[in-house]
């Protein structure tokens, strides 16, 4: 992804704050208000309506509406086996409607593979050292937070 201007990094810092905000939330409460991410998304539109005027790129809205469909139907049986909490699941949305598809999917696999290492790690060292329970839930905000943050600082260092 090549950070063509500054609407580009407009739009991945407001991505940024609302997986900040949602990591939040998450913690606090153990959900990611939809509030949130209705308030993104409108912000969100907006950089895309003035991205489409800018660029004269009038193809840009019908491809948030296909990437959005197509991440969905990406995310739909993670939800349903259990993988995933709605929130999540409605972050990752959030963020495949506004970010190419191959760069969505990055972090959606670099994030679960993160929160897979960690959690296994940390089970482990529960089981084995401290000998109590492992933990069953994590708060998967907080790894999608990280994969996204350090995407920002490659391409900022690779610009």
């Amino acid at each position: 992804m090549v950070l063509r201007d500054t609407f580009d990094w407009g739009v991945l810092c407001v991505i940024l704050g609302v997986t900040g905000i949602a990591c939040y939330f998450d913690k606090r409460e153990s959900r990611i208000p939809n509030r949130l991410l209705l308030l993104g998304g409108f912000v969100e539109i907006l950089f895309s309506i003035f991205l489409v005027v800018y660029r004269q790129d009038w193809w840009y809205i019908p491809e948030i509406i296909v990437r959005s469909v197509l991440f969905f139907f990406l995310l739909w049986p993670v939800y349903q086996i259990g993988g995933l909490g709605a929130g999540d699941c409605k972050l990752l949305l959030f963020i495949g409607m506004f970010l190419p598809i191959k760069i969505s999917i990055f972090i959606y696999i670099s994030s679960m593979v993160l929160a897979a290492g960690i959690g296994v790690a940390r089970n482990a060292i529960r089981i084995m050292f401290l000998k109590i329970s492992p933990v069953s839930g994590i708060h998967f905000s907080f790894y999608i937070f990280a994969v996204l943050l350090a995407l920002i600082i490659c391409l900022s260092v690779i610009q």
